[in-house]
């Protein structure tokens, strides 16, 4: 394999941006060269799976981060929606619910003339269709997050943020987007931090579910919290409560704990009554982390739970 060049470092100017910007030519490119590595799997696994005689070829049935029992909620009206809950590939205590992370641009060249920014572009998406099943899929008209760029990573699963900020590259995935990433993801994104250019996690959300509502509820964390539970450092932080306290609607409530602008902030909602159903007893808690004052370490990536 032939070397790959040095991408010179290049500064966030408009001239510099305005080769950033993909076009539908580069989207179809990009889609053209995902689709040759998907037949090339699919025809890897049709190998694994030789067809029958005289029949369709056997496939393994693929693998996601939702399984088992689904959860049936009942919606206004009595109509049912089904939720299949949320896994980790490792842990049956909690699961990712959200990840931005951040490595410098030139972690992309993974093209042989990476060189112009609309290459780079094409080169990240080909890097998030290898780690989460997705890519770059449309160009958004503004920048997010202090940068200059963006563009939309598969159907809204999250967002590529590019331009500026010392020449990194921000990669941010929704709870939608952790739950559509192909199986084992975490793993594969803790492999690429370990070998990447400055790589940073800057958030990520754990997650836990008592979908029966037989470990939690929003009266036994405002206890937990008047009991000390959440102290921290000698004082209580701020809490706050949402929805209907006082006389509950069915609409839910939550329970937040901390400063969410902090590097640690909890909450504790009725996701089932989110969801629609005002009878739902699921409780839903969330742990958001933040790089603020703290260096998230890579490892939460495969061992959320330790």
């Amino acid at each position: 394999m032939a070397s790959i060049k040095k991408r010179p470092i290049l500064h966030a100017d408009a001239h510099v941006l305005a080769h950033a910007r993909i076009t539908p030519d580069d989207l179809n490119k990009i889609n053209a060269g995902l689709k040759d590595h998907i037949n090339a799997m699919e025809a890897a696994i049709a190998g694994a799976f030789p067809a029958p005689a005289g029949g369709a070829a056997v496939l393994a049935s693929p693998l996601g981060n939702t399984g088992g029992k689904s959860i049936n909620l009942v919606l206004e009206g009595g109509k049912i929606k089904e939720v299949l809950p949320r896994k980790h590939y490792s842990s049956k205590v909690c699961f990712i619910d959200w990840l931005n992370f951040t490595v410098h641009e030139d972690t992309f060249q993974i093209l042989e003339h990476a060189v112009t920014d609309k290459e780079v572009i094409m080169s990240i998406s080909m890097a998030c269709e290898s780690l989460f099943g997705f890519g770059i899929t449309a160009k958004r008209d503004k920048g997010a997050h202090f940068y200059h760029s963006s563009y939309v990573l598969g159907d809204n699963y999250g967002l590529i943020c590019y331009g500026g900020q010392r020449n990194t590259v921000m990669v941010s995935l929704s709870g939608d987007g952790c739950a559509a990433a192909r199986n084992g993801w975490e793993r594969r994104v803790f492999d690429f931090l370990k070998s990447a250019q400055s790589p940073k996690i800057t958030r990520i959300d754990l997650s836990h579910d008592d979908i029966e509502g037989n470990r939690f509820s929003p009266e036994l964390l405002e206890q937990c919290y008047e009991n000390g539970g959440f102290n921290c450092g000698g004082r209580n932080p701020d809490i706050e409560l949402r929805g209907n306290w006082k006389n509950p609607n069915g609409k839910g409530r939550t329970v937040n704990i901390g400063v969410r602008s902090n590097g640690k902030f909890f909450r504790g909602y009725e996701k089932g009554k989110q969801l629609g159903d005002a009878n739902s007893p699921w409780m839903r808690l969330e742990v958001e982390f933040k790089s603020v004052d703290r260096v998230i370490p890579f490892e939460i990536l495969k061992f959320p739970h330790e």
